[in-house]
């Protein structure tokens, strides 16, 4: 049967390397999200505006 004994000290390492990897994941995907934002933003500013115009209405036909 396996042992159920915690050692504290070594159970508080464990979940602080778990944390500072979690953490440093966080940063990595939080710097990638703000470069995604930064070429979003960049490419539409490139787009040219697109006014809002009323629909045209469908030509009479001719006869």
């Amino acid at each position: 049967m396996a042992s159920l004994d915690i050692q504290p000290e070594e159970l508080i390492n464990n979940l602080s390397q778990q944390l500072g990897a979690l953490i440093s994941e966080n940063t990595a995907l939080k710097m990638a999200l703000g470069k995604q934002q930064d070429r979003i933003a960049a490419l539409e500013a490139m787009m040219p505006e697109q006014a809002e115009t009323p629909e045209e209405e469908p030509s009479s036909k001719k006869k």
